[in-house]
């Protein structure tokens, strides 16, 4: 049997938004064994801002296959870029079960790091991320503007005598931009 997602990505491209869920939301329905279509549904619900949505269909996802690395981490983001860190930590757990090396493993542990403001080590594991992910250039492109971020905010702690009390509050912010 041919795979359908191809041509399904192919009429994605010629497309508005609205139209996007709803052809993703019938590929879902079409294909009820697939969580592909339920991570691009959640993807599109998360650039448009409907946070509530976008995770419902990230779980949706995991459910029809826990195992779903990038919809973990994806849902992951979503929880922490919302200020639920902890959540999003328990989210991606599930990763630690990746190799050591592995690039959502490396991704997830600097994301741990900026959680507690460890800005130096959750740089370094996501630039390890970024070199380690071979697969996913979007990903990658999101990580980096985080990495840089991280170092912005690094160099302005500091240049600063005392630092600023919502450091991590501005990498938050910073962060939720990305989407």
């Amino acid at each position: 049997m041919q795979d359908y997602f191809p041509q399904l990505l192919q009429t994605l491209g010629n497309l508005d938004t609205a139209e996007n869920i709803k052809t993703l939301q019938n590929a879902a329905q079409g294909h009820p064994g697939d969580a592909r279509p339920l991570l691009l549904i959640a993807a599109q619900f998360a650039e448009q801002g409907r946070v509530d949505e976008a995770e419902a269909a990230y779980i949706t996802a995991l459910e029809r296959r826990p195992d779903f690395a990038i919809a973990r981490f994806q849902l992951g983001l979503l929880q922490f870029s919302t200020g639920r860190a902890a959540t999003a930590c328990a989210t991606w757990a599930r990763l630690d079960t990746h190799s050591s090396s592995a690039a959502l493993r490396l991704f997830k542990k600097g994301m741990a790091c900026l959680a507690v403001d460890d800005f130096a080590d959750a740089a370094s594991l996501i630039q390890q991320g970024i070199n380690a992910n071979q697969e996913n250039a979007p990903l990658n492109d999101a990580m980096q503007r985080l990495a840089d971020e991280i170092t912005r905010c690094q160099r302005t702690l500091a240049n600063t005598a005392t630092p600023a009390p919502d450091a991590g509050h501005y990498l938050f912010s910073a962060y939720r931009n990305l989407h």
